[in-house]
This record gives C-alpha cells, sequence and structure tokens, in this order.
C-alpha cells in the first residue's frame, strides 16, 4: 500500500486536451477484446499499452518494477440471444417490401 500511496502524487487526471489512448495498444494493435489480460493505461502518460511493453524494465535488472500506475482495461464479448425462438415468428418479423406501413413492410 505504501507504494501505491508514493506512486498517487504521479497521477494525473485527464482533462480535455489531453489524448488518452485506452482503446487499443499504441504499439500493437491489442485491444481490451484481444485477450483476457486486455490493455492497461499508464495514469500519468494516458497511453494504453500491453503488458509486455508496459511493465518492462529499461535495464537488465529483473527486480525493478514498472513506474507509475496503471489501470487495466479488460472487454468480453457477448453474443445477443434472440428474443424469437421459432423460425415461425422470425418470419413473420421481418419486413419482405421497402415500405413503411404497408402489408410486408416495416410496421
Amino acid at each position: 500500500m505504501e507504494e501505491i500511496t508514493k506512486q498517487a502524487s504521479k497521477c494525473r487526471v485527464a482533462t480535455p486536451h489531453d489524448t488518452v489512448t485506452n482503446s487499443e495498444c499504441v504499439y500493437t494493435f491489442h485491444t481490451p477484446y484481444t485477450s483476457d489480460h486486455g490493455i492497461v493505461v499508464n495514469l500519468q502518460t494516458f497511453v494504453g499499452t500491453i503488458d509486455e511493453m508496459a511493465f518492462k524494465s529499461d535495464d537488465n535488472d529483473d527486480t525493478a518494477g514498472p513506474e507509475g500506475l496503471f489501470v487495466r482495461i479488460c472487454k468480453k464479448r457477448i453474443a445477443k440471444v434472440s428474443s424469437c425462438d421459432d423460425d415461425a415468428a422470425m418470419e413473420e418479423a421481418t419486413a419482405t417490401k421497402l415500405g413503411v406501413g404497408v402489408e410486408g413492410g416495416f410496421q
């Protein structure tokens, strides 16, 4: 907890003029949907990266940890369940003519 308290003073609040890249990694095409780990966004620079790039130390010392605080963004896609269970109700719900308010069109 002490480490978090020390790093908290370096965190910033994003302003309307800041660019926050939280939709995909700035170096690769990884998105929060790509893996179970998602991406991490640095709370000081607002740059979104993957774990391998965010937590990599500059020197060869493996004991050095990441500098700064990060927020992890993970998303999972869930298939939408159809409300129409049978095929007859599905066929009735679809339009067969391009028209609004006419028989066989959109109601």
